[in-house]
């Protein structure tokens, strides 16, 4: 497994990356990983992969860009990426930058191609308002 996050963190070659979190479907062993490509923008931004099993080893899925207008960075913000059995889908949270305020917000997908976006908080730019605190 840390060799497959190990080559998730070297899929995108950009400033700024965050360490990728990476899920797995116990029923097929499929890998699903999110990242943060540093800021905003073409490129940039929330991404997510995923790694097919088969035959004792992982092979690479096309990059999906997820949200080109928020971002993590190594402090202050996070991201996770899980997957639901229930729905059979990858869900991933995110506490994120957009520039000077911080939005908390979920992302879902079933095609692993797309997401949908639901926004949970927005500008939170106060610290005792802050989630992680």
């Amino acid at each position: 497994m840390v060799n497959q996050q190990n080559n998730l963190a070297g899929a995108y070659s950009g400033a700024g990356e965050s360490y990728p979190s990476i899920t797995i479907n116990p029923a097929t062993k499929d890998l699903y990983g999110a990242w943060s490509s540093g800021t905003t923008g073409a490129g940039r931004g929330l991404r997510f992969k995923k790694a097919t099993y088969s035959g004792g080893s992982w092979t690479w899925g096309s990059e999906v860009e997820v949200d080109t207008g928020h971002y993590t960075l190594n402090t202050d913000t996070w991201l996770v990426c899980r997957w639901d059995a229930s729905g059979s889908r990858v869900v991933i949270g995110t506490y994120t930058y957009t520039g000077s305020v911080v939005d908390l917000m979920q992302y879902e997908s079933t095609n692993f191609t797309s997401f949908t976006t639901r926004t949970l908080a927005t500008n939170i730019s106060n610290a005792t308002d802050r989630l992680h605190r």
